[in-house]
């Protein structure tokens, strides 16, 4: 950061990075894991997988090199938690944003009892390992779940986060927290729907009930195609950009030019966007309105 400068990222959100790679634009969201201490400067956790573009990019950034950084963006709102007791679930990757908030409640001391279940498969897989475990206290407990623990450590349970793990430790809880791969937010989701326990978040996936199911016509009544994945996909470029949202298929590239955020909408160019509409960028209802104009067919599944 400039000197004087500081990036305040509020317990929940995330930023996101770009940057250019085979000359496209490839944009990820990272929740930042600054100490207080360092106000002045950004720590990111950041996985390199085997096919992650952006990840694999960071890696070989070199001092100096530029990274495009925006945000921050999400739309958790950590007041809503106060004074609440919390099961955090997390997986892999998915412990950086929870721990942002463990750091928080427990520095403002306007924290009820925590309790983190983070699951992964081994124990290497483990991040922050030590920082959360200086983080236990009275109200805050840490316990690990991994598909193949250590034969000789007995502190491990074996295992996913089931319905069975769930019921050992919700007594009590106002609130469930849960992030980590889309398939496992969705497991845990559909086990707590079960429950009939309903005051639950999840990070990155959509939010929960949300309706998908396109209409067969426009708005004048005039029935629409469906495409596939594959014909969206050959759509990607400024000058011929389409892009899905909520399974409807949307033509916009004659809104490139004029998109308030600039060329980054290229960035769901040729893709299912429904995410990084509404949870990167957070855009409002009335914006999703708009594209209306741009409907070109639905998603053929």
């Amino acid at each position: 950061m400039p000197p004087g400068e500081e990036m305040i990222v509020p317990p929940g959100k995330h930023l996101l990075m770009r940057a250019k790679i085979d000359g496209k634009s490839v944009t990820r969201q990272y929740t930042p894991i600054t100490p207080d201490s360092e106000k002045d400067k950004i720590h990111f956790l950041i996985k390199v997988y085997k096919d992650g573009l952006l990840s694999k990019y960071l890696e070989s950034v070199k001092i100096n090199d530029l990274v495009d950084i925006m945000g921050p963006v999400g739309t958790f709102q950590y007041n809503t938690i106060n004074d609440q007791n919390i099961l955090l679930i997390g997986g892999g990757t998915g412990i950086t944003p929870l721990y942002q908030i463990i750091k928080h409640k427990l520095s403002d001391k306007s924290y009820g009892n925590m309790k983190l279940l983070y699951a992964n498969n081994t124990e290497d897989d483990i991040l922050l390992k030590n920082e959360l475990e200086e983080l236990v206290h009275d109200n805050f407990q840490v316990h690990h779940i991994l598909v193949d623990p250590p034969t000789s450590e007995h502190n491990y349970k074996k295992g996913i986060v089931d319905k069975n793990i769930i019921k050992e430790y919700i007594q009590g809880i106002d609130t469930v927290l849960i992030c980590g791969p889309p398939a496992m937010e969705k497991s845990i989701a559909t086990i707590l729907d079960n429950m009939n326990i309903n005051k639950y978040i999840t990070f990155t996936s959509l939010q929960k009930n949300e309706q998908n199911t396109p209409l067969n016509n426009d708005e004048n009544g005039k029935e629409l195609p469906f495409y596939t994945m594959e014909e969206v996909s050959k759509h990607d470029d400024e000058d011929d950009c389409w892009m899905v949202i909520k399974d409807k298929v949307y033509d916009v590239t004659k809104f490139v030019d004029e998109h308030p955020g600039g060329y980054i909408i290229l960035d769901g160019a040729g893709k299912d966007s429904t995410y990084e509409f509404f949870e990167e960028f957070e855009h409002t209802e009335e914006a999703y309105d708009m594209l209306k104009q741009y409907l070109i067919g639905h998603l053929k599944k």
